[in-house]
């Protein structure tokens, strides 16, 4: 079960830091954290999860950005670079994020991203039944 970062004691944070892979995007269907923190203050104001799922073409990202630290642009900045590494990645074609329907500043982060929607599913997020929608970004050569 995913528990954001916003509700881990230091000691589950630093547990859950150790856990990380060295290499980024090292193995197929493993999440990757990456911290963003801000600029001037270098305090943690969210974080960027990036998958690689297999067979190897499609990669996943998902975000959380502390409510303060929203409507600067400060998770357009972080998710365009997640995206960028993602596709660095050799037979990434495609980026998705799963959002769900509700999350109307998410729906339109991605929305400025360049991601289209893709399909919308029902969902379980921690115990509640939901709907997501799927957004891809294609690689642009």
């Amino acid at each position: 079960m995913y528990q954001s970062w916003t509700e881990m004691t230091p000691d589950e944070a630093n547990a859950f830091i150790s856990e990380q892979p060295r290499h980024l995007l090292a193995e197929q269907d493993q999440w990757f954290q990456i911290a963003i923190a801000d600029k001037h203050t270098d305090d943690l104001i969210g974080d960027i999860g990036i998958c690689a799922h297999a067979p190897g073409t499609s990669a996943e990202i998902g975000f959380t950005l502390s409510p303060e630290a929203q409507g600067h642009g400060l998770a357009i900045e972080a998710c365009r670079a997640a995206i960028d590494l993602a596709f660095s990645r050799d037979g990434v074609e495609v980026v998705e994020a799963i959002v769900d329907t509700r999350n109307l500043p998410a729906i339109a982060l991605v929305e400025r991203l360049g991601m289209s929607l893709d399909r919308t599913e029902n969902a379980e997020f921690k115990g509640a039944v939901c709907s997501e929608h799927h957004f891809t970004l294609r690689r642009v050569e």
